[in-house]
């Protein structure tokens, strides 16, 4: 208790002291507002007995009240500068009427000076502003015609792909076309090569040809086969009346029980190759030692000899 009462008086003090401190402060301003008015009414009765005291008496001399004039007029400059630091109170920008209308024309003409001024600046401003905008425009242009002049060149290059990629579709379709007329007159000439030893579809059976006397066939097979030395499998088939793959087949057997040496080729072609051959194959190897097959192949025109002997 003792605590919160002492707070108390405390707060209700500095209140008091407040109060007193705002009158006293109302107090002196209000004095010092009267002392100011007195000497403003001082100094106006003055200035009104000074008014009187300029009027020239007709004895005195035109330069003799000209200097008075000047003494007073200076005299009352002075008078009124003390004036104006002795009012506390006073404002810093109010002004007598007299000095406005002394200061009337050079501020006319100092607003007018100012109004060119921001003419001037107003106008080299806009200017800018113009300029600018013929700038931005000019760059705008320029990066279209940059942006067309891309896209044409792109639609270029596009249109010439495209070219290309049609151009290699055609020579791939004419390629292909060649190849498969090519492969059709093939076929149409083996055909022809065909009939032209009268080869049926069917074939010939051989079974009466066995019956008969299989080992004259077997015989006549190989005489055949070593007289003609190179024959095409559709020739043998003509001559003994047999299918193409049954001769084949006929062929085959005599080379795996070693009657005959020979190879076919990828043309059907049989090609019978002498024991002499085999030799001069044989020592061409061992004189070479290791041979590659691409060796025997481009030396097999010396060392076989693939014309059918005459009668």
């Amino acid at each position: 208790m003792d605590g919160l009462l002492l707070a108390s008086i405390t707060f209700l003090c500095t209140v008091f002291a407040i109060i007193i401190g705002f009158v006293l402060k109302l107090w002196f301003d209000e004095r010092n507002s009267k002392i100011a008015v007195d000497e403003m009414l001082r100094r106006n009765e003055s200035s009104k007995n000074k008014t009187k005291a300029k009027t020239p008496s007709p004895t005195s001399s035109p330069s003799t009240s000209r200097k008075n004039n000047i003494r007073e007029e200076n005299e009352e400059r002075k008078e009124n500068f003390d004036d104006e630091d002795s009012l506390p109170k006073r404002s810093k920008h109010s002004r007598s009427p007299v000095n406005d209308d002394e200061d009337a024309g050079p501020s006319f003409l100092d607003e007018s000076t100012s109004e060119k001024k921001i003419g001037k600046k107003k106008m080299a401003k806009l200017q800018a502003k113009a300029e600018a905008k013929v700038l931005r425009e000019q760059q705008l242009e320029e990066r279209e015609a940059k942006k067309r002049r891309k896209e044409e060149i792109e639609q270029l290059k596009e249109e010439k792909r495209l070219k290309e990629e049609e151009e290699e579709r055609e020579r791939n379709e004419r390629l292909k076309k060649e190849k498969e007329e090519k492969e059709k007159q093939e076929r149409e000439d083996y055909l022809k090569f065909k009939e032209s030893f009268n080869i049926s579809e069917q074939g010939f059976d051989n079974e009466n040809n066995e019956e008969d006397d299989p080992t004259e066939f077997t015989s006549k097979l190989l005489e055949y086969l070593r007289k003609r030395k190179v024959v095409h499998v559709d020739q043998v088939s003509s001559n003994f009346n047999l299918k193409p793959d049954v001769t084949i087949e006929r062929i085959n057997s005599l080379l795996e029980e070693k009657l005959i040496t020979g190879v076919f080729d990828d043309r059907g072609l049989f090609i019978f190759i002498s024991p002499e051959e085999l030799n001069n194959v044989a020592k061409f190897i061992t004189q070479r030692g290791r041979v590659a097959l691409s060796e025997i192949a481009e030396n097999s025109s010396k060392l076989i000899s693939f014309v059918t002997p005459s009668d």
